[in-house]
Order: structure tokens, then C-alpha cells, then sequence
């Protein structure tokens, strides 16, 4: 009698532009015989640092494809052209960077690129190269964790690359970031500490300590509180002297008399 067959659940793979983080095991499969194996990597045609080929095409579908052909030693990212040149062609729209192999192509005016620009693509390697997580060690680059400005470089150069777990992890750890705000100045984008504004005269040039205007205004103040001492100081001195002179009077017309101690009588 034929045996019933038990059914077998069906495995579950990850979606293939969604790489999970590779055992040790899954790496030394990756790397056997290729551990020599490296390109360079160039940002706007500035070498940057070198790639092992396997992890590269794993990981990243854009150079998966350019490193198709065997003897691409070089692949190159080309930032945005901030001004295309009449001989080059237009640059692709988009904030996303371009990526090229091994491929002549028309100088452009680039913009130069950033240390938060090299910092990220060298995350990135570093990052294949501990098969999806992340580097450590001496020389490895931390998660810019909080910082708006690397987190938005680090998600393009992603795109641009065709690695979808870094771009889902700085997408998300961009919406969670909580804004700045200044308390000083009430407005967005930075720190009441970094914040140059004066609260006197409301201008974002200097800090309440230096504002001229309300040293001008500190100075009139204490010149009018001098005259009103000086007014009341000889207010004072006037009635003073005004009831020495009454007290002349008196002793003078026989008003008042007295001893060597004090008034001994008085009379109108």
C-alpha cells in the first residue's frame, strides 16, 4: 500500500531586493576563491577605497550589473552636476546619484565631494563587507545614527546602489528623527545652543550680549537714573538748608532757645 505524503511546509525566502544579514557560514560560501578579489571605488572620479566583487554584486543590483563584465576593475559614483556643461549631456533629474563602470564620459562641473558623501560610501563597503551589518573595529565607520545630513546621504548613495536594506533603514530612522527646534529664536532646524540671535532687537547677527541697541538703551537708562539721584540729592540739600536758615530765624527773632544739650523752650 502506498505510504501517504506528508506535506512538507513550504520554506520562506527573503525578497531578493531584501538581502538579509549573512551567517559566517553564508560568507566563507560567498567568498570561496575570490577573497582577492577587489575593485575600486571612485566618488567623482576620487578613489575612495577598494570592494571585495562578491559582496558588491550580492548585495548591490547596480553593481551587480556593471560588474557583470569580468575585467571592470573601477566602478565610479557621479554626484548630481550642479551646473551641466554645453558639451556634456544633461544630468538625470533627481537628487539620486549616477553610477558608471569602466565608462568614458563628459567632464561636468561636479560639486566636490563632501566628507559626509566619502564617509558614507565608505560605510557602505565597510558594511557588504561584514555581510549586512555593521562595521566595527579600529578603521569602521559608525551608523550616523541622528544625523539628518549623513542619514540623507547615506539613503542616496543606497538608492543610487540598489541596496534596499539600507534604504529602508534610513528611511525609517529619518521619519523617527525628531526635528530641531530653537527655543531662543522658535524656529526649526537647529539647536537654541548653535542659535545666533538676539532677543532684544530680534536680529540673527549677534548674541543679546553684544547688541549695541540695548547697550544704548542700558546707557540712557543709567543716565536717567543718575539725573533723578542728582535731582533728589539737591532736593535734599535745598531743605537742608532751608530749615538751617528757619532755625537762625528762630533764635535770631527769640523764638527758641537753647542750652548746651538741647531746646529748653519754645514759644510762638
Amino acid at each position: 500500500m502506498a505510504q501517504p505524503q506528508r506535506s512538507v511546509p513550504l520554506r520562506t525566502f527573503p525578497p531578493v531586493n531584501a538581502p538579509p544579514q549573512l551567517s559566517t557560514r553564508q560568507m566563507q560560501d560567498l567568498m570561496r576563491g575570490n577573497r582577492n578579489n577587489r575593485v575600486s571605488v571612485s566618488l567623482e572620479n576620487v578613489p575612495v577605497c577598494t570592494v571585495l566583487r562578491p559582496v558588491a554584486k550580492h548585495f548591490s543590483r547596480t553593481w551587480r550589473r556593471a560588474l557583470a563584465n569580468i575585467h571592470c576593475k573601477i566602478v565610479n559614483i557621479t554626484l548630481p552636476a550642479s551646473a551641466p556643461s554645453r558639451s556634456a549631456p544633461a544630468a538625470p533629474s533627481g537628487n539620486a546619484p549616477t553610477l558608471h563602470s569602466n565608462t568614458p564620459v563628459a567632464i561636468q562641473e561636479h560639486p566636490t565631494p563632501t566628507p559626509a558623501e566619502t564617509n558614507a560610501i565608505t560605510f557602505i563597503v565597510q558594511w557588504m563587507e561584514r555581510g549586512g551589518a555593521d562595521p566595527i573595529g579600529k578603521e569602521a565607520l559608525l551608523y550616523p545614527s541622528g544625523n539628518v545630513e549623513e542619514l540623507t546621504k547615506l539613503r542616496d548613495l543606497a538608492k543610487a546602489l540598489e541596496i534596499d536594506p539600507l534604504v529602508v533603514r534610513t528611511n525609517r530612522d529619518l521619519a523617527v528623527i525628531r526635528p530641531k527646534f530653537c527655543t531662543l529664536c522658535h524656529t526649526p532646524g537647529h539647536l537654541r545652543r548653535t542659535c545666533v540671535f538676539c532677543a532684544y532687537c530680534k536680529e540673527r547677527t549677534h548674541m543679546i550680549g553684544d547688541c549695541l541697541k540695548l547697550r544704548a538703551k542700558e546707557e540712557r537708562e543709567r543716565q536717567r537714573e543718575e539725573r533723578r539721584a542728582r535731582r533728589i540729592a539737591e532736593r535734599e540739600r535745598r531743605e537742608e538748608a532751608d530749615r538751617a536758615r528757619e532755625e537762625e530765624r528762630d533764635i535770631r527773632e527769640g523764638r527758641v532757645a537753647f542750652n548746651d544739650e538741647k531746646t529748653i523752650r519754645c514759644w510762638s
